[in-house]
């Protein structure tokens, strides 16, 4: 689901780069948040989600990360800015 999504590990994301807990998880802590992780998606179907509907949930929430990636910079001599990494946009 990562990779179809086009997510990093938790470091690479703005948004979730400033938990240092989350940034720097050793296996054991990866492990266990995996099959939180598996826990929520199966705790989702169990409540009537359909498996579309969740890979939606993930796909959205994806699309939150990528876009807090957005990196803007000034531009001109106006209030005008322009965005410095172009690639995070076609992921968002």
């Amino acid at each position: 689901m990562l990779v179809r999504n086009g997510l990093r590990v938790p470091s690479e994301h703005r948004y979730m780069s400033h938990n240092i807990e989350l940034a720097q998880l050793d296996s054991a802590r990866q492990v266990e948040y995996r099959k939180k992780f598996q826990m929520v998606k199966q705790s989702l179907i169990t409540i009537g989600f359909s498996a579309e509907d969740v890979q939606s949930i993930f796909t959205i929430l994806s699309a939150i990360l990528h876009v807090g990636d957005i990196v803007f910079v000034p531009h001109g001599s106006n209030d005008g800015v322009r965005v410095k990494n172009n690639g995070t946009i076609d992921k968002s």
